[in-house]
């Protein structure tokens, strides 16, 4: 990841860091109950050490820093199955809510400089996540049926981009 990715994604109140082992649990310790119900519907546990192994699995993670706090945590895996692939996934606290706008501008220039790295990047929703798959979409993500269901029958959605 390049040393400017600040100047790159900073948008207002909000500015993008790298995240840190302390920002990404201080995001956890405040977590937004939506997050936690999605991560619990599909099928992961949410736990400081499941928590820790997601910020070692990550290749890139960055920290949406709301007037100097961690608000957002933006992570993307390598997906070494699919060449080129990364999972993306984002976890947030209710304060992040509250500057949506401004992170959604920096979400997008985010993915801009992601796509550098990337030749697909992809995640998964459950069908009924539907403000999360339009702001996926709004970032030029295509949904795809993901031919699984959720802990409790959902339908899921593999939402990907191809950068290429």
């Amino acid at each position: 990841m390049p040393n400017d990715v600040r100047s790159v994604c900073d948008w207002g109140e909000v500015r993008v860091v790298s995240a840190s082992m302390a920002d990404i649990l201080d995001i956890y310790s405040r977590i937004r109950a939506y997050d936690k119900e999605e991560v619990a519907e599909l099928g992961h546990e949410l736990s400081i050490a499941s928590i820790k192994a997601v910020y070692g699995e990550a290749d890139i993670r960055l920290a949406c820093m709301v007037n100097g706090k961690p608000e957002a945590f933006i992570g993307v895996k390598n997906d070494h199955s699919i060449l080129g692939a990364g999972r993306i996934y984002a976890l947030m606290t209710d304060e992040a809510e509250k500057h949506k706008m401004a992170i959604g501008i920096v979400s997008k220039r985010c993915i801009m400089l992601l796509k550098q790295f990337y030749s697909k990047l992809y995640n998964i929703k459950a069908c009924d996540r539907e403000r999360d798959i339009k702001w996926l979409k709004s970032l030029g993500f295509k949904a795809y049926d993901g031919g699984r269901t959720t802990n409790n029958g959902k339908k899921i959605l593999y939402l990907e981009l191809i950068t290429e």
